[in-house]
């Protein structure tokens, strides 16, 4: 499989979730939205904050939300695994190579098989999680130098942030409402988020943070050691264990 995924170029509406210059905190549901003039994708040897959806998990998820099946020969998932309430379901510890889980509790996903993930989650107010390609990266986006890169998506308190690698060019971004607090405290939704390499994808919000200091599947050699192409997903907990909460309900990788 190819790792180039070539985001779509067409911006047609507010651009919500990303800048070049300083770190954003907006809200998106049910509020006023801030205006934010970005890129359309990542250009080689930089930056380009906000972008559109990658063809290939576009192509997945249209799949999957047509009803296709998520596992088997006809499936657009090479691999799919299942976590409900923290772990692995039964049938995923048998068929999804992709996904282990060390005694911490953290899921460890190995993209050196894979060139993205179409992740459908079910969030809650309470949920916690944490996503990042560097197993050291804090839940305040710094990182000890332990592995390469240091790139995380982390959901908390019905919101979620997008932390760019330390020394890359772009800034963090705040996303208030993830799960609408309108909702009540027991409110929970599904998201889907598309995973390529420098390329978080946000689909309910139709918009995405790309550039080289987003997650990447083997990052070139940089000050934080020897890269590798292992994700690592903390559920109910940061990977630093600074914060704390409920385990998503369910949670769906479609590894492509």
């Amino acid at each position: 499989m190819s790792r180039s995924l070539a985001p779509r170029a067409s911006l047609t509406a507010i651009l919500i979730v990303a800048s070049l210059s300083l770190g954003c905190e907006v809200s998106v549901f049910g509020s006023e939205p801030v205006q934010i003039l970005g890129g359309p994708g990542p250009a080689p040897g930089g930056e380009s904050g906000s972008c559109g959806e990658p063809e290939e998990t576009r192509r997945a998820r249209e799949r999957l939300a047509d009803g296709e099946p998520a596992s088997g020969e006809t499936s657009p998932c090479a691999y799919h695994c299942v976590l409900e309430g923290g772990a692995l379901t039964d049938e995923s510890r048998g068929t999804c190579s992709l996904a282990t889980l060390d005694e911490g509790g953290v899921v460890h996903l190995d993209m050196s098989r894979s060139d993205a993930i179409v992740a459908r989650i079910e969030v809650c107010a309470a949920t916690v999680a944490q996503l990042a390609d560097s197993s050291s990266s804090r839940s305040d986006g710094a990182d000890d130098p332990a592995s390469g890169h240091d790139a995380s998506v982390v959901l908390h308190d019905g919101a979620l942030d997008l932390y760019p690698a330390h020394d890359g060019g772009l800034s963090p971004s705040h996303v208030e409402g993830y799960v609408s607090a309108a909702e009540g405290a027991d409110a929970c939704t599904t998201r889907t988020l598309e995973l390529t390499d420098s390329v978080v994808y946000l689909h309910d919000l139709e918009r995405g943070l790309c550039g080289t200091s987003m997650l990447r599947i083997d990052p070139p050699t940089d000050a934080q050691g020897t890269p590798d192409s292992l994700w690592h997903l903390a559920l109910g907990r940061t990977l630093d264990g600074a914060r704390t909460g409920a385990p998503p309900p369910r949670l769906d990788l479609c590894f492509l």
